[in-house]
């Protein structure tokens, strides 16, 4: 997969049907499952070819080892094509956003089958192209910097970062290498946004995702944040807060803030 997604065009392969009103998962058509960890969306379309009266659609099915696919297919769009030669594809459709369906580390592109009418076994030969978006990513890096506390239980928001523009930006993972702290303070990641960013007392509440720590070391990300941002801008900071028994004196260390951002 390239920064441009991917395209997959199959050999001719034999499908069939055997019911006009219970889909046949038909799932055989690529030689090997697609690893879905980068794939965003998907596009299908076919080439029929000696269709003797049965109808397709697209599906995918998913596996957490890439060998067992133990649940039931899920259909890309509800529009089924039957015309011989090429069949189109327009819809792009979001992987992630599937449901009614668990998304797992694996999946099988397919394709889901009525017949026309009846119970009659049918077949067909289809070509399927197959075109994948992946994710646009970017890592960002901030600090090292102080961060401090109010010297109390009420959190303070210390900004990392400049503005950001925020028109892309869906999904959230944060990594905090955390140093030459004064106490056990707590110390999370969190972000603004604001139309404004000159203006400072435009910025928001402050979010806070990630994982809060009060030790010192490295606390590496491993879930992405899904966020819904009304804003066109964002900035990333780290919120910090004496918990108790600390008491009311002033705690400060130096953070590094690494943030992992996707669409």
């Amino acid at each position: 997969m390239t920064c441009d997604g991917f395209r997959i065009l199959t050999d001719y392969i034999d499908i069939l049907a055997n019911d006009a009103s219970t889909p046949l998962w038909n799932p055989r058509i690529l030689p090997r499952p697609l690893n879905t960890t980068m794939l965003r969306e998907i596009r299908l379309a076919g080439f029929l070819s000696g269709n003797s009266g049965l109808k397709v659609r697209g599906g995918i099915d998913f596996s957490s080892d890439g060998v067992n696919f133990p649940s039931a297919s899920k259909e890309l769009g509800t529009t089924y094509f039957n015309s011989v030669g090429w069949n189109h594809g327009t819809v792009w459709h979001d992987v992630w956003a599937l449901t009614g369906v668990t998304r797992q580390l694996f999946a099988r592109i397919g394709v889901q089958t009525l017949t026309n009418s009846g119970t009659r076994t049918e077949g067909a030969q289809l070509r399927l192209l197959v075109e994948g978006k992946p994710f646009w990513s970017e890592t960002m890096t901030f600090g090292p910097r102080k961060v401090h506390t109010r010297g109390s239980t009420t959190a303070l928001f210390c900004p990392m970062s400049e503005p950001i523009q925020a028109t892309r930006i869906r999904e959230l993972r944060a990594t905090v290498d955390r140093s030459t702290s004064s106490g056990a303070f707590s110390t999370q990641p969190g972000w603004q946004e604001t139309d404004t960013p000159e203006d400072p007392s435009s910025w928001s509440a402050v979010t806070l995702f990630g994982s809060a720590t009060t030790a010192d070391g490295y606390s590496p990300g491993t879930d992405f944040t899904t966020i819904t941002l009304t804003k066109r801008y964002l900035r990333f900071g780290m919120s910090s807060f004496n918990p108790a028994p600390i008491g009311t004196t002033y705690e400060a260390g130096v953070v590094a803030l690494r943030v992992d951002v996707r669409d």
